[in-house]
């Protein structure tokens, strides 16, 4: 009793389908430029401007964040001090 051909697709198509997701990460990986990433300099005002249309805009960030507005009757009411 060996093995058939039929017992291994399976296995083939998970091995080709990890393999091309593999190979899809490197070209993500060796795509992205370090100078293609977006930071702000702690310490100075930066702003974001949208048109007509609403948008919802994410802030996320690693270590301390802080949040302060320029004209603080801008601030949701929520976070008012």
């Amino acid at each position: 009793m060996g093995y058939t051909v039929s017992s291994w697709v399976n296995f083939g198509v998970a091995v080709a389908g990890v393999a091309g997701a593999l190979v899809g990460l490197l070209f993500v990986a060796v795509s992205v430029r370090t100078s293609a990433v977006y930071s702000e300099p702690s310490g100075m005002n930066h702003f974001a401007r949208t048109d007509a249309e609403p948008v919802l805009v994410q802030i996320s960030g690693f270590g301390p964040t802080d949040t302060r507005y320029v004209n603080p009757s801008d601030a949701p009411k929520d976070q008012r001090d």
